[in-house]
């Protein structure tokens, strides 16, 4: 198995940070994999602009593999108008395609929102084409947020059409919340049906915070079953170590064809620890244990994936 080892170096630069991807090749060397580095700044006219650009290491050179560029276009108290822009490039590092949203948010008195968000996409020939419209309305009555988004496409004929809605509402307080979600998307027979719901209870106290969340999804009779559960334990223990833990249920274990109506059972538990070393750097470890074949009701020993090395301005997403 590989260890993935990642480096996350923040630059004491005012809004820079960058971050190095080192894994281990299958002869045990590591290597680089890829590498990215985000820039925020504030032009002169006032707009705020983050650009993050991502490279692969190919054959000992710096290939671009995506580039992202965001900028808030304008900002007042009624809400904003921002950009964001995602090249992406093939193996050979040549721009493959380019995709613009332009997001208009606006906020009312009463706590209520609107977000219209407009895609753009490059066709073959290097055009810019209308792909998506994205309307999400949010409104706050007392303690329950409801937010509404519909999602359309173009058609062959050029018009668009709702391809999917989603429906979120959450009620409760900080202490706990619960956020239930659900997905329509068009149905063989027409119009639209309940393709997923999602069900999230959170809470939290001074040293944990714990999200579990439940999925649905339409059976062999049509009704909603239980799809898959995931339970989030994030624990802060003494001396700055945080641990955060994800059991992964399902219906089905590696190996066994999937019942219907079957009992959910932990197919994956995976930890994240997060500490201070004495260098001042913080550093973040993953490890996985997924259930072992000769007894799928066993997890197996933990197995470390990944390893994070951050420096300087670690809080912050590189």
């Amino acid at each position: 198995m590989r260890l993935f080892l990642f480096i996350a170096v923040a630059t004491a630069g005012f809004g820079q940070s960058s971050t190095s991807t080192v894994i281990t090749d299958l002869n045990g060397h590591p290597e680089v994999s890829s590498s990215s580095v985000q820039t925020s700044t504030t032009t002169s006219a006032g707009t705020d602009v983050t650009q993050t650009k991502t490279t692969r290491s190919l054959n000992g050179s710096a290939v671009p593999l995506e580039q992202i560029e965001e900028r808030v276009l304008r900002q007042d108290a009624n809400g904003k108008v921002s950009e964001r822009i995602v090249r992406r490039y093939n193996p050979n590092g040549q721009l493959a395609s380019t995709e613009r949203v332009v997001s208009e948010e606006q906020h009312g008195s009463d706590g209520s929102s609107t977000v219209n968000a407009t895609t753009y996409r490059t066709d073959l020939d290097g055009h810019e084409q209308q792909t998506e419209k994205r309307v999400s309305q949010t409104r706050v009555e007392g303690g329950t947020t409801t937010t509404d988004t519909s999602i359309s496409q173009p058609t062959i004929n050029g018009t668009f059409d709702t391809t999917e809605k989603r429906s979120a509402v959450t009620t409760g307080d900080k202490d706990k919340q619960t956020t239930t979600e659900s997905v329509y998307r068009p149905s063989v027979s027409g119009g639209l049906q309940e393709a997923v719901r999602r069900v999230t209870v959170a809470t939290s106290s001074a040293d944990q915070s714990v999200a579990q969340t439940a999925q649905y999804e339409p059976g062999l009779n049509g009704g909603m079953q239980l799809k898959s559960q995931t339970v989030t334990t994030t624990t802060n223990q003494p001396g700055g170590v945080q641990t955060t833990q994800v059991n992964v249920y399902g219906a089905d274990a590696p190996g066994e064809v999937r019942q219907e109506g079957a009992s959910q059972k932990l197919q994956e538990q995976q930890t994240v620890t997060r500490e201070k070393a004495a260098d001042g750097s913080v550093v973040e470890t993953l490890s996985v244990r997924r259930p072992t074949v000769s007894d799928p009701s066993r997890l197996g020993s933990p197995e470390q994936v990944s390893q994070t090395v951050c420096t300087g301005k670690c809080d912050s997403k590189p």
